[in-house]
């Protein structure tokens, strides 16, 4: 993913797919916490649990839209966290979303390059599309 932080400063996040309900029931399950500029996008997902996860984690809630609605920082091993209406999920190691820049009305794309999925962020325009 291609983004724009807060701050202005661009960078790249490597996001891997979590689409099948295995895979999305998963998660980070048995896996190493993603290393800094990396993520799971979890679609649909409107619910998430840390049982199982290694360490802490950054919950980014993104709607239909692809407007972030939610982010739950650093919420530790066995919890769970519910966002009526998310669309989607991208999970973060602890940290890193307000590292990069990401906040409530942030407007993500997607981006296809090789076998990989990127986002741009974009500021929110507002709620308008």
């Amino acid at each position: 993913m291609r983004f724009a932080g807060a701050d202005g400063g661009c960078g790249r996040l490597r996001v891997t797919s979590a689409r099948g309900f295995v895979a999305r029931l998963r998660g980070l399950i048995g896996r190493p916490v993603p290393q800094p500029g990396e993520g799971l996008w979890i679609e649909p997902c409107a619910a998430v649990h840390t049982f199982g996860v290694r360490a802490a984690l950054d919950l980014v809630f993104v709607s239909a839209c692809m407007v972030v609605q939610g982010i739950d920082a650093a919420v530790p091993p066995r919890r769970v966290r519910i966002a009526p209406g998310a669309r989607a999920v991208l999970e973060l190691r602890a940290g890193e979303a307000r590292r990069i820049g990401l906040r409530v009305g942030t407007r993500l794309e997607w981006e296809r390059t090789s076998r990989v999925y990127v986002y741009r962020l974009r500021p929110s325009t507002g709620g308008k599309r």
